[in-house]
């Protein structure tokens, strides 16, 4: 049987993998805790109670929590980070 890949298989992973800093990799299994993903997202609902139920989706906890990491990090302002995920965004 033949198997396609998908676009991140390979091209994109091998390519992104070189750009990991060690830092980021020790952050990345850190953030992978679901428990730790779980408390944001109740974080994030309780800012906004009826936010899980009208409206458009917010930004994922998981997602939020990475941002937030990356902006202290490389020491980014607010601005830095919301240029950057629109230009994610619109891509």
């Amino acid at each position: 049987m033949y198997y396609q890949r998908q676009l991140g298989e390979g091209f994109i992973r091998d390519s992104v993998e070189d750009c990991w800093e060690p830092w980021m990799k020790v952050a990345d299994e850190i953030l992978d805790d679901e428990e730790l993903i779980d408390l944001v997202y109740e974080a994030l609902r309780r800012r906004r109670p009826q936010s899980a139920t009208r409206g458009r989706k917010g930004t994922p906890a998981e997602v939020a929590l990475r941002t937030l990491v990356l902006k202290h990090m490389r020491n980014l302002s607010f601005a830095k980070i919301a240029s950057l995920r629109l230009k994610e965004t619109v891509k």
